[in-house]
């Protein structure tokens, strides 16, 4: 396979701290057998009551973080929840991809450590590199997985950005905002600031004093254009760099350490936050 063995030597000639999880991890590309998970019909259904209603939403809450039927909560609001554009016109589900799953998975190994039910391994301390070809939804996947960790991650902050400022805002205007708009109202978190590069989760409850508090997620999810010091100072769970193959030499080396610290834990050291490069095969 030869984008498989292009990644494999790149990975070996680049990296100064390779150990055999690498090739651990690349050599399963081709041992992953065909999914045998089978979308059901969802749909909302009528409820007789308020409670009824209730306890079926927190459920399906529930079912987007910790998962379902042997796939990852983010799969999950991927596959029964998100939406995205057709190239013929108006909206539609993803396709049930066994990629997608995967990468999912990567991502939540990431964040929260081992599955309880071994769907996935430990992975905190490490990131992902996704690496796929184009009109495969790349792009809706990352946004569905960050608003995924936006949502069961109160006060966190996820950065994202691209090959160009306006790339950064085509993916806010034009993928983000799709998947997000297009949500059920008891999984569509409320904003108090929702612009063309940041979306801040959160209500505004007003005090006796007629003054007002944030409640509520206090998670933000916001763009910055691919410069070197984009993400300096900032504490964040995750961070998305999308199509750094096609960045200028240098440029996402240099971006890349001055992020770096914003990944650390309280203690400064340990790495909490999740770096994901998402790339087109060719160009990564």
């Amino acid at each position: 396979m030869a984008v498989k063995q292009s990644v494999v030597e790149y990975l070996y000639n680049q990296a100064f701290d390779v150990d055999e999880d690498i090739k651990r991890y690349l050599d399963k590309i081709e041992s992953i057998d065909r999914s045998t998970y089978k979308p059901f019909n969802h749909k909302i259904p009528h409820f007789s009551n308020r409670s009824e209603q209730l306890k079926w939403e927190m459920e399906e809450i529930r079912r987007t973080r910790h998962g379902h039927n042997d796939i990852s909560g983010m799969m999950y609001l991927y596959t029964y929840y998100w939406k995205m554009k057709s190239k013929n016109g108006g909206i539609i589900s993803p396709e049930f991809r066994r990629c997608h799953s995967e990468f999912f998975n990567l991502i939540e190994s990431c964040l929260y450590g081992e599955h309880p039910e071994g769907l996935y391994p430990d992975n905190r301390g490490k990131g992902v590199i996704l690496v796929g070809r184009r009109r495969w939804g790349k792009s809706y996947s990352l946004a569905n997985a960050m608003y995924a960790t936006a949502m069961h991650n109160r006060y966190t902050d996820i950065g994202f950005t691209s090959k160009t400022e306006k790339d950064m805002q085509e993916f806010f205007s034009k993928v983000f905002k799709t998947g997000y708009d297009n949500l059920p109202d008891f999984l569509r978190a409320s904003t108090v600031s929702n612009t063309q590069d940041r979306m801040e989760f959160a209500k505004r409850i007003k005090q006796k004093d007629g003054s007002y508090r944030k409640a509520g997620l206090n998670s933000t999810i916001f763009g910055r254009s691919p410069e070197p010091t984009s993400f300096e100072g900032k504490g964040l769970r995750m961070v998305v760099y999308e199509e750094p193959g096609k960045w200028d030499a240098g440029q996402l080396q240099q971006n890349w350490s001055y992020m770096l610290p914003a990944l650390a834990a309280d203690d400064g050291i340990t790495q909490q936050g999740v770096p994901i490069l998402a790339g087109t095969a060719g160009d990564i």
